[in-house]
């Protein structure tokens, strides 16, 4: 949740408990939370300008990933035919058919077990026990039946928020996001805008291509750094290319975060 900062639309600012789902509704509805406006950065193009606000202290460049071989000025030269245009695709929200949800309860040694609606419960035990101070053995992430998820499920849903109520309460507990919810609070795919400049011969050989990509994180980092990764390593698809330059980078914005 956060501490003194939101970053992004759909950050959680508090966790409410109670014996019936009318009764956390009207708790949610009494809580008045102030905000402070400050600066944002909506685009990556922003959030690079010198002087831009701050997402993280250490800056709003995640990642960059430079892949070179050859000389692709050179190559260019040689080329018959060259094709460069810009391609931007949009945040995608995965939409998966069942909303997220999970349940858990405190098992007779204590441990906390938490069922949940995900792709990767090792991943989930991982965080849970960092969130929590807990040491391994105090965590069970059991994999329920999972109604679609197609990467968005990867990170953390609610996971974090049942293990903090197990921890409090050491009753069972369940939650479940409406569709809105789900919309506003879990992990989007990148947006990306990618610059290919790509040169042929006269048989129509690709000699050379250059590409400049941009991802868009969002406020957290979540996957961002293997998708710029593979967006880099993937960038001349099929084809063989003998002088490639790329550069793929990965910059954080007041967006909501991006995932897999």
């Amino acid at each position: 949740m956060a501490t003194g900062k939101v970053r992004s639309v759909g950050e959680p600012v508090a966790l409410v408990a109670a014996e019936t789902q009318a009764a956390a509704e009207s708790a949610l509805k009494a809580i008045e939370v102030t905000y402070e406006e400050m600066p944002a950065v909506f685009s990556p193009k922003e959030a690079l300008v010198s002087g831009a606000p701050k997402i993280h202290e250490k800056g709003n460049l995640l990642y960059t990933l430079t892949i070179k071989k050859g000389n692709v000025d050179e190559a260019f030269t040689n080329c018959k035919a060259i094709v460069e245009k810009t391609y931007r695709t949009t945040r995608i929200e995965h939409s998966y058919l069942e909303p997220d949800a999970g349940a858990g309860y405190v098992d007779y040694d204590d441990t906390l077990v938490i069922f949940a609606s995900t792709q990767n419960p090792h991943y989930d035990h991982k965080e849970v026990v960092g969130l929590l101070g807990l040491a391994d053995e105090q965590v069970r992430i059991i994999q329920a039946a999972t109604g679609g998820g197609f990467g968005s499920k990867l990170d953390l849903n609610m996971q974090g928020f049942i293990g903090l109520a197990l921890y409090h309460l050491k009753r069972p507990v369940r939650m479940v996001y409406s569709r809105e919810e789900a919309y506003q609070a879990t992990a989007k795919r990148h947006p990306l805008e990618m610059t290919l400049k790509t040169g042929a011969d006269s048989q129509g050989k690709l000699l050379a291509m250059s590409a400049t990509i941009t991802c868009d994180t969002g406020a957290y980092a979540s996957y961002g750094i293997a998708v710029a990764s593979r967006s880099a390593v993937h960038a001349t698809g099929p084809y063989e290319i003998e002088t490639v330059a790329v550069e793929s980078r990965c910059v954080y914005t007041n967006n909501p975060f991006a995932g897999a």
